[in-house]
């Protein structure tokens, strides 16, 4: 799995983040051992790529328009944040390694949600659902994820209400149940 990483973070192959997503599903119970640590190398692949993008508009003088160049580096972070989700899944029944890989991937959500990368909203939205439904409980790192939720939604991302429901759902069930 390492290879593969760095492989991506060298080449940028989108169909890297898809064999990636898949070891991650077969290979489950023999990567919980090491899901923190891929955890961190999932997102520090997924910022640099965002780095890049956002790097790249601003010396385009752009504005919130990522344009063409977003398209092509989107495929590959969308990838790795679909293996990030997969990964969260298979951790269901490990809440402890849950709760420290919601820290390692608050920069990701972080990221995402305030560069206003709406390209990857759907993904974000997903992984914040698999967190706070698989872990059974809200912690204090996904309540900073829902202040980011309420911040993105007052700022205007109102048509992604759809993609934000699961996650506002389970907020309300882990919540008051």
């Amino acid at each position: 799995m390492q290879q593969l990483l760095k492989l991506a973070n060298e080449a940028d192959i989108d169909a890297l983040a898809n064999v990636m997503e898949d070891f991650v599903e077969v290979f489950a119970t023999e990567l919980t051992p090491f899901a923190v640590a891929l955890s961190e190398q999932l997102r520090d692949t997924y910022l640099r790529i965002v780095r890049e993008v956002l790097d790249k508009n601003r010396n385009e003088g752009g504005d919130d328009d990522f344009g063409d160049y977003l398209d092509e580096k989107s495929i590959t972070a969308l990838g790795v944040l679909q293996t990030i989700g997969t990964l969260i899944l298979t951790l269901e029944s490990t809440p402890d390694v849950l709760l420290h890989i919601e820290a390692i991937l608050m920069p990701v959500i972080q990221v995402t949600l305030e560069n206003k990368l709406y390209d990857l909203y759907n993904e974000i939205f997903e992984i914040i659902d698999s967190c706070t439904f698989a872990a059974k409980s809200i912690s204090p790192t996904m309540w900073q994820a829902f202040e980011l939720i309420h911040a993105t939604f007052k700022a205007g991302a109102e048509l992604y209400l759809e993609d934000m429901l699961p996650a506002l759902d389970n907020f309300v069930q882990r919540c008051f149940p």
